[in-house]
């Protein structure tokens, strides 16, 4: 249905006015035809040339092809000019997506440092700017820093990406993202997001101290007084030992407590490595043996110090020192004493016979 501009120009400039379906200025006539349809010019002087020629159509992606296009009027004849215009099927559009990479850093991290990218394509012929990326073998590398992005525009559909950070969990980064890879999906944009966070940096923890236990124990046997509290002393190494351990409380490195037959109290969490020595007192009349009264402080054991306080059967506790020597002693003093009462006697009984 399209018309199609022709003129027709012959080499005599004299013919004017109307010769068949043409009318003919200055030897120049100008018409329109469409698909099928044709004009002549009827009556043309012999031996003139004409040439015809049809407007260029070229931009809206027709093809020309003529023949008979230039010739001579021959006596008797009709001369054909004959024009063909075609025109394929528009090559479909190429279906195209985009892909935008984003970078964002939170915590102690510094949003100034520019933080490197590639993006590696399957496809490696392509080549040339796409958007704000260029590639180079299906290759693309660029720099981002927090809160910038940038976005390659109309990479062919269906091909598939990659999207690396060289930075990636370095100096204390911690990296993730989302859509670092994928497909280009036609008419969509793809996104690459990279998160890196930087938690402040804290200072390295305490060495967790060493430390060890000690349990003094209390045992009474024989004739001894089991509701008698008896004394300790514990002596550490330390002299700066102070405070609650336990069931134990020191104070510059010495605590002191009582126990009665029976009980036992703990000192938990001493520094370790250190030596203590328990002294018992208030056991005058006892039998005393203990084991571990002198130690070190272990990492991580407990030390067990058991005290035996024995009476033998028959001795009274009359809450003053019997020892065995102390008996000893006694009796020695009441014979001496028996002996003089026995010589007095004798020398009164002299006298009174004299």
């Amino acid at each position: 249905t399209k018309a199609f501009n022709f003129t027709v120009t012959l080499s005599d400039d004299t013919i004017n006015g109307a010769y068949g379906q043409m009318r003919f200025t200055n030897g120049v006539a100008t018409f329109t035809l469409k698909d099928g349809e044709s004009i002549t010019a009827v009556g043309l002087p012999v031996d003139v040339t004409y040439t015809v020629t049809e407007d260029d159509y070229s931009s809206e992606g027709y093809t020309t092809t003529s023949t008979g296009a230039t010739g001579t009027i021959a006596k008797g004849e009709t001369a054909k000019a004959e024009f063909t215009n075609d025109k394929q099927s528009e090559p479909p559009t190429p279906e195209t997506g985009n892909l935008t990479v984003s970078k964002t850093v939170t915590g102690a991290g510094d949003k100034t440092k520019a933080f490197n990218f590639t993006v590696t394509l399957s496809d490696d012929t392509i080549n040339g700017a796409y958007g704000q990326m260029r590639f180079t073998d299906g290759v693309a590398t660029f720099a981002l820093k927090d809160g910038e992005s940038i976005t390659a525009e109309g990479l062919p559909a269906n091909i598939t990406y990659e999207v690396t950070e060289a930075e990636a969990n370095a100096d204390g980064y911690t990296t993730t993202s989302t859509g670092a890879t994928g497909t280009i999906t036609n008419g969509e944009t793809a996104k690459a997001e990279f998160t890196n966070d930087k938690q402040s940096e804290q200072p390295p923890e305490p060495p967790t101290p060493v430390t060890g236990n000690l349990t003094v124990s209390k045992t009474v046997t024989g004739a001894g007084d089991k509701t008698k509290a008896f004394t300790f002393t514990i002596t550490l190494s330390d002299t700066s030992v102070n405070g609650t351990f336990g069931d134990i409380t020191f104070t510059n490195g010495i605590a002191i407590f009582t126990l009665k037959h029976g009980e036992n109290k703990a000192a938990i969490g001493l520094p370790a490595n250190l030596s203590y020595e328990i002294v018992e007192s208030d056991n005058e009349g006892y039998i005393v043996t203990a084991t571990n009264s002198k130690g070190e402080i272990k990492d991580n054991e407990t030390v067990n110090a058991e005290f035996v306080n024995e009476k033998p059967d028959g001795s009274p506790d009359t809450g003053h020192s019997t020892s065995i020597p102390a008996c000893l002693t006694v009796m020695a003093a009441s014979a001496v004493v028996i002996k003089i009462g026995l010589d007095e006697d004798k020398k009164k009984k002299r006298r009174q016979t004299k």
